[in-house]
């Protein structure tokens, strides 16, 4: 574990969640190690590590390749660090998290979004925002909507 690493994913790596919920803790923390630029081998090291942790059945060498193969999927698949489901993997066993640190997350490559389409606001960026600044945006409306 290290600094930069987000509450809830060092509570993910200490956690032996159930079994329902401990495919979506290894995407996350393969897709976790991806957005905070770690490589595909580091990730792997990682995974596997918790892998063996919370899954006796496995030996070592499946442990590897099973977490080789997510680490491979979160590189090359459309998947993405997301705290909601870190917290929800948590939440199944039974923990919490603060989660104020999950922005500290780098992604490298973000998508831009030209325009975000609001019905009654009337809002329009004046500019290119990141997905995730459209994410957040369309939470916050969508709390408003709600209130």
């Amino acid at each position: 574990m290290t600094s930069d690493m987000p509450d809830c994913l060092e509570k993910l790596l200490k956690a032996k969640p159930p079994s329902g919920s401990r495919n979506r803790s290894e995407l996350q923390i393969a897709c976790w190690a991806r957005s905070a630029g770690k490589s595909e081998t580091d990730a792997t090291v990682l995974l596997a590590r918790w892998i063996r942790h919370n899954r006796q059945e496995l030996s070592p060498t499946q442990a590897h390749r099973r977490a080789g193969g997510i680490v491979h999927a979160a590189w090359v698949g459309n998947y993405g660090f997301s705290c909601a489901a870190s917290r929800a993997a948590l939440r199944d066993g039974g923990l919490s998290s603060d989660c104020g640190a999950c922005k500290d997350v780098c992604y490298k490559h973000p998508q831009l979004v030209s325009s975000v389409r609001v019905s009654e606001s009337g809002f329009l960026p004046e500019s290119r925002i990141s997905l995730e600044e459209a994410r957040e945006l369309t939470r916050a409306l969508a709390l408003e909507a709600c209130a």
